[in-house]
């Protein structure tokens, strides 16, 4: 079993490369952004968050947080600001308390 730091940094490696990858490159700002919604762009947005990589995104998975590091990603790409008050300014991603329950036999 990985510990939590490896798992954290397995997490930052993974969606810094997919940041990184995904950053519109130098000179699109000029364009006009509904350009830049094909047909190729949505069919690769949807394999990358659907692949087996991702782990089902389930909740607080290293899947999960990958995603939500690759939606935001996407934002910054936009030029979209980010609302959501962080720890010390603002970001695009929002903190939400899961509760988890089992069902005892």
């Amino acid at each position: 079993m990985k510990s939590m730091k490896a798992t954290r940094a397995l997490t930052g490696f993974v969606a810094a490369t997919v940041i990184a990858c995904c950053i519109a490159p130098a000179g699109a700002g000029d364009a006009d952004p509904a350009d830049m919604i094909t047909a190729e762009a949505i069919r690769g947005h949807v394999y990358f968050l659907a692949s087996a990589a991702l782990e089902g995104r389930y909740v607080g998975s290293v899947g999960y947080e990958i995603a939500a590091r690759y939606g935001e990603s996407q934002f910054v790409a936009a030029g979209l600001d980010a609302v959501v008050a962080g720890e010390d300014s603002l970001t695009y991603l929002q903190e939400v308390p899961v509760l988890r329950r089992r069902v005892q036999d």
